[in-house]
């Protein structure tokens, strides 16, 4: 009798010496797993309503009072589909320093 109980001991050891970590590897994959699709899900859906704000150019030259001879030779100007700022970004994508303290870059209305 008592040769079976040690093999009950020993059977039990193991199942809980090499069960319990691979039933909590196997719930930390299911977990992941889950979170996987939320992220791919969320990736494939709509973008937000930032994305999509389009705002119009507002005529940066009116504001400013531009003369005809300094209008022919604006981008911003050339370019009326979009905002004056957007045109005027350098390579990097970064705003000059003029369009950040400009009335019309800040009356501009902020996406939502």
């Amino acid at each position: 009798m008592e040769g079976l109980t040690a093999f009950f001991w020993m059977i039990l050891g193991l199942a809980v010496r090499f069960g319990i970590p691979v039933a909590l590897t196997i719930l930390v994959m299911v977990g992941l797993r889950k979170l996987d699709e939320t992220w791919q899900s969320s990736a494939s859906a709509p973008r937000l309503a930032l994305a999509r704000v389009k705002v119009e150019n507002s005529g940066c030259w009116k504001t400013k009072g531009c003369s005809e001879e300094m209008r022919s030779q604006c981008e911003a100007y050339n370019c009326q589909e979009m905002p004056c700022w957007q045109v005027f970004r350098d390579d990097r994508g970064y705003l000059k320093s003029g369009c950040l303290d400009c009335e019309v870059f800040k009356s501009a209305p902020a996406p939502a």
